[in-house]
């Protein structure tokens, strides 16, 4: 994800390590082959649980939502848990919440049922708390039954109407992890960066929309136009988006077997969009590994953000310079392997799938390079990288968690081999991490046996390696 923020950051980085560089892979001409299986070990961290969801989306012609959410919790730790907290960020969109909106979001939870027994909440900003009448235990599942309604706020963030387009992110109830001995791994939200943290589950989704409108989700089942109602499922993500685009303008390329479509971008710009969305996704299979889905879909928006993953969809703001926009839809294709595949807790370790991802991107549009230098003009040393969110300040946020991280894993790979090995780090990450989730202390751990590194001396300036949470100053 790429925040508004952090623009005059990346400008910055763009014109003084990339202006020039083209936007294509001239440069790639060695041809990784398949992984080489190595005497390693990979340890992704515990979820805590299993989900699945049933989403049933209707929406109404005075462009209210209805959903019905049947979710399915399975513990597997050894606790007893008493209660679930859950993800329901439309709520931080309320006048409540956001006083400052001038169009706050409207929810209306009518009911909610435990093993279809109604039962008592609590919900406060985004934290919606069920309790259980009976301990859930080790491998017991729970059956949630939540039935609400809301509306979509102007100039949300991600939750948002723009126009007559609504774009529907976190929209439903999210499950978080759970981590044994400590309960739910579940933050106050944040408006900046992930706040929210899921693990990957299968999804029911149906939905039923005015004719006028046409649907695009995370499913790559969507089809074009779209019916005004339809069933689709989707396995093994972290989350769904939904987009509700009213007449919207498409254009479509094959890259192999995956579609990308290209939703309302102005025609100025289309062809060389579409150009380096292709070249990206298909060197990035080339040399980390398969795009998991049939279609991926990039959708032009003014949502508050300039550029914002999700499984299967990127969104990105057209307004932006040519070269910017080039990057912004490189860099969140990017994520659909580290953060779509390969998952890390954004609240905690944000810098893994943002700098990877910056790291692929720079990459990328180097083209012919052996490897990019990104030598960026601020000094970055007085916070380590992977403190908490909440860490930050909005200010501080793009430069530790995108531009420091990716400066120093790039430095590390100058040093230790060049493009050659980076480019076989990504595949062999890809590999051993495919759908499973990594913390710093894993990544460090991975990267000193790849790359033969004795000690931790090489990330002490700019990681916090001890384990420990710190409270900087």
């Amino acid at each position: 994800m790429i925040k508004k923020t952090s623009l005059i950051f990346l400008i910055l980085v763009i014109t003084l390590n990339l202006a020039s560089c083209q936007m294509e892979n001239r440069g790639n001409t060695r041809q990784v082959g398949k992984v080489i299986k190595k005497n390693f070990n990979p340890i992704g961290k515990l979820t805590g649980i299993k989900t699945d969801y049933k989403l049933s989306l209707k929406m109404k012609k005075d462009e209210k939502f209805e959903v019905q959410a049947y979710i399915t919790v399975t513990n597997i730790t050894k606790d007893k848990l008493n209660n679930i907290k859950l993800y329901f960020i439309p709520n931080m969109f309320t006048k409540e919440n956001s006083p400052t909106l001038q169009h706050p979001s409207k929810i209306h939870i009518k009911s909610i049922r435990v093993n279809d027994i109604q039962t008592q909440y609590n919900l406060n900003q985004d934290t919606l708390t069920i309790p259980f009448k009976v301990n859930l235990e080790n491998n017991q599942t729970v059956s949630l039954s939540i039935s609400y309604s809301f509306s979509l706020p102007d100039q949300g963030f991600r939750f948002t109407k723009q126009n007559e387009n609504f774009f529907l992110a976190q929209w439903y109830p999210m499950v978080p992890t759970y981590i044994e001995g400590k309960g739910w791994n579940k933050h106050p939200y944040q408006f900046k960066g992930e706040s929210y943290h899921t693990t990957f589950s299968n999804f029911n989704l149906s939905y039923e929309v005015p004719n006028e409108y046409t649907v695009f989700t995370t499913s790559d089942q969507d089809e074009f136009p779209s019916k005004p109602s339809n069933q689709l499922n989707v396995r093994n993500e972290k989350e769904v988006f939904v987009g509700i685009l009213k007449n919207p303008n498409v254009i479509t390329k094959k890259v192999g077997k995956v579609e990308i479509r290209l939703i309302n971008f102005n025609e100025n710009i289309q062809e060389d969009s579409l150009d380096a969305a292709a070249k990206s996704l298909k060197y990035f299979q080339s040399i980390i590994g398969p795009y998991p889905l049939r279609q991926l879909d990039i959708i032009s928006s003014n949502t508050g953000h300039s550029g914002m993953e999700y499984p299967g969809i990127v969104t990105v703001d057209t307004s932006a310079t040519r070269n910017v926009l080039r990057y912004l839809i490189v860099h969140e294709i990017a994520h659909q392997w580290f953060y779509g595949v390969i998952s890390n807790d954004p609240y905690k370790d944000a810098w893994l799938d943002e700098g990877l991802a910056s790291v692929a991107t720079s990459l990328f549009i180097a083209g012919k390079n052996e490897i990019p230098n990104n030598n960026i003009p601020i000094k970055l040393t007085s916070k380590p990288s992977n403190l908490s969110i909440n860490q930050y300040t909005p200010v501080e946020y793009p430069s530790y968690i995108y531009g420091q991280s990716s400066h120093e894993l790039l430095k590390i790979f100058n040093q230790n081999g060049g493009r050659k090995a980076l480019e076989m780090f990504l595949k062999d990450y890809y590999f051993y991490y495919h759908y499973k989730e990594v913390d710093t202390k894993e990544f460090l751990r991975f990267l000193k046996f790849e790359l033969k590194i004795k000690d931790d001396k090489i990330f002490e300036n700019w990681l916090n390696v001890t384990g420990k949470e710190k409270t900087s100053s």
